[in-house]
C-alpha cells in the first residue's frame, strides 16, 4: 500500500512541476513580448515628448534604480 500512495505523490508533485514550468515560461514569453514592443517604440515616444537622449536617460533611471533595490532587498 505504501508504494501506491509514493506513487500517487510522485504523479501529484510531478503535475505541479510541470504546471509550474508552464506558468514561468508563460510570464518570460509575456514580458519579453511587452519588452520587445516598449524598446521598439522608444525613440518614438521620446521624439513625441520633446526629449534628449540624456532627458530620457534621467527619467528611465529611477525605474532601473527601482527594480534593483526590489531584487536586493532581503525578504522578509
Amino acid at each position: 500500500m505504501s508504494v501506491i500512495v509514493i506513487s500517487l505523490m510522485t504523479t501529484d508533485l510531478m503535475q505541479t512541476a510541470i504546471r509550474a514550468r508552464n506558468g514561468l515560461w508563460a510570464v518570460f514569453f509575456f514580458m519579453g513580448v511587452v519588452s520587445m514592443a516598449w524598446v521598439a517604440r522608444i525613440p518614438e515616444i521620446r521624439d513625441a515628448n520633446g526629449l534628449n537622449n540624456g532627458q530620457l536617460g534621467l527619467i528611465l533611471c529611477p525605474a532601473r534604480l527601482a527594480q534593483l533595490l526590489a531584487h536586493s532587498w532581503p525578504d522578509v
